[in-house]
């Protein structure tokens, strides 16, 4: 029986296929935990290993727009979320 978790090395495989991450945030806004969460968890030296040509751009921002966070892939692919709602 196969387990519904993804685990530590699934997602550092996965990031193979990330060629960058752009996080953009206001730090004094309340709505940016995951946004901040993310931006730290990306960072760690695995996913450099895995991916060394691997982009990651934090974008501190002082307006009132809500964080988001944008994977570019391999493939030419982008994925954007409004981050604040996870």
């Amino acid at each position: 029986k196969m387990s519904g978790k993804i685990t530590r090395d699934i997602t550092t495989h996965l990031f193979k296929y990330v060629k960058r991450v752009d996080i953009t945030f206001n730090p004094f806004d309340g709505r940016t935990t995951s946004a901040r969460e993310l931006m730290r968890q990306v960072q760690a030296s695995r996913f450099k290993k895995a991916n060394p040509k691997l982009v990651i751009e934090t974008n501190v921002s002082g307006t009132v727009d809500p964080p988001a966070v944008k994977f570019e892939f391999v493939d030419g692919n982008i994925k954007t979320f409004d981050s604040q709602n996870f």
